[in-house]
């Protein structure tokens, strides 16, 4: 091979390789980790926890779902990250808005703005300042 040949097809290889580059690993993902939330008025807490195998675990009052999800890897230009989460099992227990609806299988689309401490977020149900709940904490992981 010569040395043009190799020097093309490292520099073909870069260009292949280049986009599995771009995006930080799944477990950096801003967004893994656990977060709490309360209501305003309620005597109620909500627990949030993304991994980085794109599945969660959410507690709001009795209720426990586990879901799936997948988010943007980078935010828009105003700061949100795309997230769409789909409810794998529901318990149906009474969550924090009174409710014991089953969620199995329903999808939603939500807007996720992190806070630059990187340890508050935001859910929005548009990519808006006026359609957000939160802040939500992010609880300090727990050593193994």
């Amino acid at each position: 091979m010569s040395k043009k040949t190799v020097c093309l097809f490292v520099l073909g290889l870069s260009f292949v390789a280049a986009p599995l580059a771009v995006p930080a690993r799944d477990s950096e993902h801003p967004i893994i980790g656990t977060w709490t939330w309360t209501p305003e008025g309620k005597n109620c807490k909500e627990v949030y926890e993304w991994r980085a195998n794109h599945t969660g675990h959410v507690t709001s009052g009795e209720e426990v779902t586990e879901t799936r999800f997948t988010v943007s890897a980078k935010p828009d230009r105003h700061g949100f990250y795309k997230f769409i989460d789909e409810v794998v099992k529901d318990n149906r227990g009474k969550d924090c808005a009174d409710s014991t609806k089953d969620n199995t299988g329903e999808k939603v689309t939500y807007y996720i703005q992190v806070h630059p401490s990187g340890d508050q977020i935001r859910i929005c149900l548009k990519p808006s300042e006026d359609s957000c709940f939160g802040p939500l904490m992010r609880l300090p992981e727990l050593e193994t």
